[in-house]
Parts: C-alpha cells; structure tokens; sequence
C-alpha cells in the first residue's frame, strides 16, 4: 500500500556546494526529503559515474547542502517546474550544472560519450525486432515531419556509407513490386531537378545499366508512358544550347560501336526498320523534321567522316542490293517531284559534285 502524498511531498530541490554556495544539482521528488538524501547513500555514490555523482564524491569529507527550491501542489506539476529551475541553473553556471538533461523525467539533452554511445550500439547490433514491434515503430512515425536541420544531420550521417551485397539485395526485394502514388513520384521528380551528378556517379549507374535486357512488359511500358508525351520548349532550348565536345562525340561513337558489336543487335535495328517502313508521317512531323534538318551546319569533320561512312557502305555489294531492291518499284508522286525540282533549283554545284551526278546517270543508262 502506497503512504498518501501530502502536499509538501512534491517539490524541487536543489544541492548546494558548501565551498562555493553555488547549486550544482536540481532534483525533483515526491516524497519530500527522502529522495535527496538518498544521494549521499555511500552505496549509491560509490556506483553513480554520472558527473553529479564524481562532484558528489569530489566533496568528501564535506557534504553537498539540500536546498528546497519550489514546493508544488502535485506530482503533475513537477516536470515543468523542474525544466524551469535546470534552465535557470544553466543560465547561471552553464557546463558546471551537473544535471545531463533538460528535466521533466525525459531524455531531453542528455549526451553520451563516445565510449556509451559503442557499448549501445554492440548491443543492439543484431537485435530482430518481432512484427508486433515493428508495426507499433511504423504507427509511431508515420505522419513524423523532420526538420531541416534533422534532414540535414542524416544526410551528413549517411554520405560516404557504402552499403554491403547483402543489405542492397534485401533493400531491392523488399521494393520490388511496390508501387509509388502519383505524389510520391512527383516529390521525388522534384528532389532530383536540377541535381547534378558526379562523374563517378554516372559511371556506377551507366554500369549497372550496360548490358540490360529489358523484358518485352518493360519495353511496352516504356514506349506506353514515352506516347503523347511533348517536350517543353525550355527543355528544347537546354538540348540545343548543350556544347558538344570532341570527348562527348567519342563518348557516343563508342558506345554505338559497342551497341552494333552486341549478338543479336543489327538484327533487331532491321526488325526494327522493317517495321517503320510504310508508316506514314503527318504533314506537322515532316515539317518539324525538315526545320530542324534545314538549320543543322556539319562542320567540315563531320562531313568527311559521314562521306567517308558512305562510300564504305556502297562499297558493300550486300548494302547496294538492299538499297536497289528498296527502291525498285518505288512510284515517286507527283508532289515529292515538285519539292525536289524546288529544292534543286538554284542550287550551286561543284565541279567535282557535278561529276560525280553526271558519272551517275551514265551508269543508270548504261545498266539500262
């Protein structure tokens, strides 16, 4: 059976330095002076290793002085009172205050050492938390807003940690097959514009991808979201503004002779080719693709190498059949012949461009 509280039972208390008169300490208790005494137990101060407890024992022979600094009228009101008077007490003397939290009967403020902070983390490490826990952890946080500066200190936390095989095989199972509500990919589009990656970051994530089979659903998925879908025209003027390097350029032809070196890969570009053959363009798409032909300038590089790319392709008996056949039969209308006739009329010829034209005709003739 619990003794009934009186009314002075409930209060803050406060031990005095006698050397200093300075209150090194502030407690709250409710059962009166018996809790503050309770500190000079020589049991009890033997095994306290806080910093109240070495001030304590750095006082012998002499004894700390308890002080009663507020009486409250019930134990509900103590948490406050107390954070009030820490609060004063660290005002006033700052680090010499022994207490290593802000009060209340919490954490709050308190610090571990370096040494606290190993022994819990090696006790912890390994725990499984059973379903029951988990679910009552995920309750807690959900809806949990962290600050900017909490955001900030995990981030900090977490820069330079790599992550082992293992913990990234559990990670991608335990995503896959998750789907993203609309607003949470729209937070996560915008958290990523603009965000510049390093050079070593492209290279991981190029790695990964290289060498990709993607599944006929993803292929279809793919080309379902890339339907309909138009692009701004700051995102134009970006594309166009972009410099093109010499590095960027070898960068490009490299990984096209490695894509066309694949098994499989000019086969699947035919497939491909075959199956765009007839699809008819609108009049909007030709105009679009004829402005942008019409303003491209091919420096005098590029035109020798796409030359020279052409005679080595007509070199080949097994390019020209193919084009001979695509074109045998092929009925040009009445209006593709106007818009040629416009276009070459005016149209300046080299002495060497006017050969090579005429030396074409000649053999067609011929062969006919």
């Amino acid at each position: 059976m619990a003794w009934p509280r009186k009314a002075t039972d409930c209060l803050i208390y406060g031990l005095r330095d006698p050397r200093t008169g300075e209150i090194r300490y502030v407690g709250r208790s409710s059962s009166g002076l018996r809790r503050p005494r309770g500190h000079f137990s020589p049991k009890k101060c033997a095994a306290d290793n806080t910093h109240k407890g070495r001030w304590l024992r750095s006082l012998a022979p002499l004894r700390a002085e308890v002080v009663v600094l507020e009486t409250c009228k019930g134990v509900t009101e103590l948490d406050d009172a107390e954070r009030r008077w820490i609060a004063i007490g660290r005002a006033a003397l700052g680090e010499r205050l022994t207490n290593i939290t802000e009060g209340g009967g919490g954490t709050v403020g308190r610090s571990l050492s370096v040494d606290a902070r190993a022994r819990i983390s090696a006790a912890k490490r390994g725990m499984i938390h059973s379903a029951e826990t988990r679910a009552r952890i995920s309750a807690a946080i959900t809806g949990r807003r962290l600050t900017a500066e909490h955001r900030a200190k995990l981030s900090g936390l977490r820069q330079g940690r790599v992550a082992s095989q293992e913990t990234r095989a559990k990670l991608s199972t335990a995503q896959r097959g998750k789907s993203l509500t609309a607003e949470h990919r729209a937070k996560l589009a915008a958290a990523h514009v603009g965000k510049p990656l390093t050079a070593e970051h492209r290279a991981r994530i190029g790695a990964a991808h290289r060498g990709m089979t993607r599944s006929a659903e993803t292929r279809v998925r793919m080309s379902s979201a890339q339907k309909g879908r138009t692009v701004s025209e700051a995102c134009r003027a970006k594309l166009r503004a972009r410099p093109v390097t010499a590095e960027w350029r070898a960068t490009l032809s490299s990984a096209q002779r490695a894509r066309f070196a694949r098994p499989g890969e000019r086969e699947r570009l035919l497939t491909l080719s075959d199956a765009q053959r007839g699809i008819p363009l609108s009049p909007e798409h030709r105009a679009k693709l004829s402005a942008a032909r019409r303003l491209r300038v091919f420096s005098a590089d590029t035109r020798a190498k796409m030359s020279a790319s052409l005679r080595a392709r007509m070199a080949c008996p097994d390019a020209r059949a193919r084009i001979s056949a695509a074109l045998m039969g092929h009925a040009t209308s009445a209006e593709s012949r106007a818009k040629m006739s416009r276009a070459l009329k005016g149209r300046c010829w080299s002495d060497k461009a006017r050969a090579a034209h005429m030396a074409s005709i000649a053999t067609a003739q011929r062969e006919t």
